[in-house]
């Protein structure tokens, strides 16, 4: 009527819900490990990708055009209009600064001031007032005269 209970194959079914419960834990945390490693990538070769390309563009941002360098340009003993650069030729600048005007344009001049030559102020014959004539000697560098010698060439007194 009765069978003998075998010692190993006694039912436990508390034992068996617990493992099935503990297996489907670990399947489903293996899942989520996997999809989170999945996830992570996809969003790391993103962020490399977009990290890459800045890198690029501020590369390609951050190199400056040469510089056109034009050999200097010597002017010996030619005639030229001479005034203060900001007052008279309307060139961009912090003060009044001697300029002088080759061929209807304007340069700075280095080498020389415009109070070297009087009150820049003055009514009749400063620099800030009037436009006179000079024969200079020097180099363009830079659209700027670099001056060697200035002689303001006298004006031409009416009879």
């Amino acid at each position: 009527m009765f069978d003998a209970v075998k010692p190993f194959q006694t039912f436990q079914p508390s034992n068996r819900i617990n493992n099935m419960v503990i297996a489907r834990i670990i399947c489903n945390s293996i899942i989520f490990v996997l999809i989170n490693l999945y996830l992570n990538i996809f969003i790391m070769n993103r962020l490399i990708f977009t990290l890459f390309i800045c890198l690029c563009c501020f590369a390609a941002n951050a190199q400056t055009p040469a510089k056109k360098t034009t050999a200097p340009k010597t002017i010996t003993k030619q005639t030229v209009e001479i005034a203060c650069g900001e007052c008279k030729f309307n060139m961009e600048g912090k003060g009044c600064d001697l300029a002088i005007r080759i061929d209807g344009k304007p340069y700075f001049v280095d080498g020389k001031s415009v109070d070297d030559f009087g009150d820049a102020h003055d009514e009749k014959h400063g620099f800030c007032n009037v436009i006179k004539k000079a024969e200079v000697t020097g180099e363009l560098v830079n659209n700027r005269f670099k001056a060697k010698t200035i002689t303001l060439v006298p004006d031409k007194k009416k009879i």
